[in-house]
């Protein structure tokens, strides 16, 4: 959860860095990469929960 966590806070920092992400360039805004950085987190959620396994119990 923690690499999700930290996509989340990239993507908080790009949102507010919107017109200087913009101004590098002039391809992309920070918005846009915040929804970029946001499907990351979603990717790794969805990761983790497609290799999490059953756990064995000791009766």
């Amino acid at each position: 959860m923690y690499v999700v966590i930290m996509f989340y806070v990239f993507a908080k920092l790009a949102e507010t860095a919107d017109r200087e992400i913009y101004s590098l360039g002039q391809v992309i805004s920070g918005h846009s990469v915040k929804h970029l950085l946001v499907g990351l987190a979603v990717f790794w959620i969805l990761h983790m929960l497609q290799k999490r396994r059953p756990l064995l119990r000791k009766i």
